[in-house]
């Protein structure tokens, strides 16, 4: 039993992330820019760092279409291809 406790540990720490180059080609992209309807829209707020979204910021959305700050989402990416939300795999490469 041990033994795999200590297996699932291992396995836990894995590095499964991406590549930013492989981030770069695969994410959608878009330049902020807020409208009335999504000042008190839930979906304003990157989840990774509980920022609002600011007009002019770059905006980067997964396979799952889950919206956050692209350099909040790059940096989880290059740790784990899975959505910060849902935990979906993120990007299909």
């Amino acid at each position: 039993m041990l033994g795999l406790l200590a297996l699932q540990d291992q396995t836990d720490n894995v590095n499964t992330g991406l590549s930013r180059e492989v981030i770069f080609a695969c994410t959608n992209r878009i330049m902020y820019q807020s409208t009335e309807r999504s000042i008190s829209d839930d979906n304003d707020t990157c989840s990774v760092c509980l920022d609002d979204y600011s007009d002019g910021q770059i905006i980067g959305s997964v396979d799952c279409h889950h919206t956050f700050h692209f350099d909040c989402i790059s940096q989880w990416l290059m740790q784990k291809n899975s959505c910060h939300l849902c935990k979906r795999i993120a990007l299909a490469i």
